[in-house]
């Protein structure tokens, strides 16, 4: 694979799905890992390829959403291609026209919105309602965030309207800190994720800053956001 960071990843997989009618792509990966600045690039391509398409880029709330636009914005040297990328965040309405491209990245800001089922159920619902809703024709969405919680926005998309694997729509692409056997971006089984606050290229320290995360991290935390596994529901589940 041509990719060799989280970010070329994340840029070329969503530049695929954008130039790819009634694409669905969800990319799973822990923070800190470059997910945002490859959606950034991934949207500024396509805005350049396409400048009189539509990109809806959504994520928790509406300044940072308004930062990461003007980023993308900055990359782009037409009015045209600027004017179509537009900001967007959960409880909000999106503007006319409707989009041919929507990025939903980490809609959820932290762990206690995520463990709220109200907040679960109002992030499901802008999806379902205001975002889906608003969609062009064979428009494509692309899903980049976190995992949180089993029954978090990947977790009901996957439940509810399945992966390819499972005859679905949804392209599932997961980037545990520790590789799989079928890794996205072409590691070994077992080679670590390149964390962006570690500067080196040593994958032995990649894995030592891995290692010492997680001896302060609570389990199911761990299993989640860096493993891309949520635990199953828990009957002390915050209500």
């Amino acid at each position: 694979m041509s990719a060799s960071t989280v970010a070329d990843l994340v840029a070329d997989q969503l530049h695929t799905a954008a130039t790819t009618p009634g694409a669905r792509l969800l990319i799973l990966c822990p923070p800190q890992t470059g997910k945002t600045h490859g959606a950034r690039l991934g949207m500024a391509r396509y805005l350049r390829d396409a400048p009189g398409r539509r990109c809806t880029y959504a994520t928790y709330d509406q300044r940072a959403a308004f930062f990461h636009t003007q980023t993308v914005r900055s990359l782009l040297r037409t009015r045209l291609a600027r004017s179509a990328l537009r900001p967007a965040a959960p409880g909000q309405p999106l503007d006319d026209p409707p989009a041919d491209l929507a990025v939903l990245d980490d809609l959820v800001r932290d762990h206690r919105q995520a463990h709220s089922a109200i907040g679960r159920a109002a992030t499901w619902s802008w999806w379902a309602k205001t975002v889906a809703g608003h969609l062009a024709a064979d428009a494509s969405v692309v899903v980049v965030m976190s995992a949180r919680h089993h029954d978090d926005l990947a977790g009901r998309l996957i439940a509810r309207e399945r992966t390819t694997a499972e005859g679905g729509p949804w392209r599932l692409l997961s980037l545990p800190v520790w590789a799989a056997d079928t890794d996205p971006l072409g590691r070994p089984p077992g080679a670590p994720l390149r964390p962006l606050s570690v500067p080196t290229d040593r994958p032995d320290d990649w894995a030592d800053y891995w290692d010492l995360l997680r001896t302060h991290t609570p389990p199911d935390d761990w299993r989640a956001l860096y493993a891309c596994q949520p635990s199953p529901p828990d009957e002390k589940e915050n209500r």
